[in-house]
């Protein structure tokens, strides 16, 4: 791996997003892998990379209807030979990776990892540099579509927001610095919320009330449908 971890990221999102005949996907492990850096800002830049990368592929058709899959053991390079199915499959899993490391995010100790903050360019302009929250709902309009192509009425997809809505109701830990032992990810006790284990932080919960449940009547709508 690159001594500077975002440079990295800009050449695997590179590869993963340029124009070429023959796709290659095995660059999301490791672009994944960088999203679960300790340094924040590794963090910041890997999964905003992650969500361009996704928004393409979702645009290109490479993930199909987008259903996502429980249990899948294959964390290892797939084989392009084996078929667009598989090769479908397996994007799927790193997305589904990449969505629980922005729950986790909901619970990390750095508040612009959580919600955002305000940060000073250059030019000295304060601007929002945003990350989890909406993050989580961004990939939510271009899977929908891909789901309920026009001319047929739009659908929200259910089983991209039942996986928002599970790390709302039962929030995990933030993945942060987390290594793999013996087959799971260890998570790293300084990077975690001062809150009480599965709980919400306030600042999260008024985010996702503020900028979504409170706008969108769809999103309300698929909450209760799926929450009570």
């Amino acid at each position: 791996m690159a001594k500077d971890p975002t440079a990295r990221i800009l050449l695997l999102e590179k590869h993963l997003t340029k124009k070429v005949d023959s796709f290659n996907p095995n660059p999301l492990l490791e672009l994944v892998s960088l999203a679960r850096h300790a340094e924040p800002e590794v963090v910041h830049s890997a999964v905003w990379a992650l969500h361009r990368v996704f928004i393409k592929l979702v645009g290109d058709g490479r993930l199909g209807r987008a259903i996502f899959k429980e249990n899948s053991e294959d964390d290892e390079e797939v084989d392009l030979d084996e078929g667009g199915g598989a090769v479908r499959d397996w994007i799927m899993k790193r997305l589904g990776e990449y969505v629980d490391i922005l729950g986790g995010l909901l619970r990390d100790s750095e508040e612009g990892l959580r919600v955002g903050h305000l940060v000073e360019s250059f030019r000295r302009i304060l601007t929002l540099q945003s990350s989890a929250v909406p993050l989580l709902f961004s990939l939510l309009p271009s899977l929908s579509l891909a789901a309920s192509p026009p001319p047929g009425p739009a659908v929200i997809h259910i089983p991209y927001i039942r996986l928002v809505i599970r790390h709302l109701l039962f929030p995990s830990a933030s993945l942060r610095g987390s290594k793999v032992q013996k087959g799971s990810l260890k998570t790293v006790a300084e990077y975690q919320v001062e809150e009480n284990e599965g709980v919400l932080p306030e600042d999260v919960a008024n985010t996702v009330q503020e900028d979504f449940w409170a706008k969108y009547d769809d999103l309300r709508w698929a909450f209760f449908r799926e929450a009570v």
